[in-house]
């Protein structure tokens, strides 16, 4: 559980409950597990994630629909979030928002990315494409940013195998890092 960009700063840690899998990811228990980062966008985030220019992304193994999230904050309203299939069938990504982007989805695995380019536009990526974008103001920054919780209590059960989040991606760097991933992904036999 290493920050790949600054190791060591940010090293991702398990509360308490989830199972690593080498090559695969990890897996919560749908009741207590999920990663902390200890990253805080209030106090940390100035340079590298802030109110109008942040993102933040997984890559989920499983095409699951489920109310809990891959990504979100600690916090008590939905300003940060990634679900990768929501029981309604839709992706659904909100960056510093009161709501997000809401895409019709039949297949929630893969690299989902919630993008905030600007004070009022969201775009949400699958698999390096664009699946929506929306023009919902900006409200607040997250108090953390957590995987494979959301809210305060709601844990995914999906398999997470890679977690971001930073300052606002362009759609072709969008499209760099997926084929990284992918590429490390094939490279350990993850994929």
């Amino acid at each position: 559980y290493v920050n790949l960009k600054s190791p060591g700063r940010f090293n991702i840690r398990r509360i308490p409950t989830v199972t690593f899998t080498a090559n695969r990811g990890v897996v919560g228990n749908g009741t207590t597990g999920w990663l902390d980062p200890g990253f805080n966008p209030l106090t940390e985030g100035n340079i590298v994630y802030s109110l109008d220019s942040a993102h933040g992304g997984v890559w989920v193994r499983d095409n699951v629909a489920l109310t809990a999230g891959e990504m979100g904050h600690g916090g008590s309203a939905n300003v940060t979030r990634i679900l990768s299939r929501t029981t309604g069938g839709a992706i659904q990504g909100i960056v510093n928002a009161a709501a997000g982007m809401n895409p019709a989805a039949a297949d929630g695995s893969g690299h989902i990315v919630a993008n905030r380019s600007a004070a009022a536009a969201t775009q949400l990526y699958r698999n390096a494409a664009s699946i929506a974008t929306g023009t919902n103001a900006s409200v607040a920054l997250p108090t953390s940013i957590r995987f494979m919780q959301f809210n305060g209590g709601s844990f995914s059960v999906k398999t997470l195998e890679f977690g971001h989040a930073g300052a606002s991606l362009t759609s072709a760097l969008v499209t760099s890092l997926y084929n990284a991933l992918d590429t490390f992904r094939t490279a350990v036999g993850g994929a």
